[in-house]
């Protein structure tokens, strides 16, 4: 069984960033699919390794790279699952059975819509145990699989074109999570779920305190 609850990942994100900032340039994210960790209470389990800046060690701004590695389509599941566990930026997958390509990067499966895209899976994490999360992980410790969400898109589990990989994601990835503990939740939007960004909601006690929050994006957690 693959085992998505982890924190490893590749380092194509982190290079690719540092390069961009060398450039004055920022790495884009897809418009629709971005979020911000203080207006969701589960985030993508890559929100505090793969974003756009953390305010404080708290406030995460994250999203999916609307970047693709000039690579082939990949045809195999072997390789699809190794882009869910360790990419850090999204590849093409596609089988015979799919009308299109589908991309996929560490806890995410997705389909493209001309600029936008739409989630038909994702591996999420409750917000309040982002920061833990990581110290379990430094410290080695298990990670507590009860804080952990798998986000299902109606959309991936009923639609015919999609039959024959939800069938194997269900066998090898879905059911053996939920045999630990991972709760599985079937939703018509995913990016409704965990990509809320209504920063209205964000105060600030003093001007100054709005300054360090405009320009302290890029805190560590």
């Amino acid at each position: 069984m693959i085992d998505l609850i982890t924190l490893k990942r590749d380092k194509y994100f982190s290079n690719l960033k540092k390069r961009q900032e060398r450039a004055g340039e920022a790495v884009e994210f897809y418009s629709n699919a971005v979020g911000i960790s203080s207006d969701n209470e589960y985030i993508p389990i890559t929100a505090s390794t793969i974003n756009m800046g953390i305010y404080s060690g708290k406030i995460i701004h994250y999203g999916v790279p609307n970047y693709l590695p000039g690579q082939n389509v990949a045809k195999g599941y072997k390789l699809l699952y190794k882009f869910l566990d360790l990419n850090s930026v999204p590849n093409a997958f596609k089988t015979k059975s799919m009308e299109e390509p589908l991309f996929a990067m560490k806890g995410i499966l997705f389909r493209k819509i001309e600029e936008d895209i739409e989630i038909l899976f994702s591996v999420v994490v409750k917000t309040e145990y982002t920061k833990q999360m990581h110290e379990e992980d430094r410290e080695g410790r298990p990670l507590d699989y009860s804080k952990f969400a798998i986000l299902v898109s109606n959309k991936f589990c009923t639609s015919a074109q999609y039959k024959t990989i939800y069938n194997k994601f269900y066998r090898e990835i879905i059911l053996p999570h939920s045999n630990k503990g991972v709760d599985v939740i079937i939703t018509n939007n995913i990016v409704n779920r965990c990509f809320k960004s209504n920063l209205k909601r964000l105060k600030f006690k003093s001007i100054t305190e709005m300054k360090e929050y405009l320009f302290a994006f890029n805190k560590a957690i």
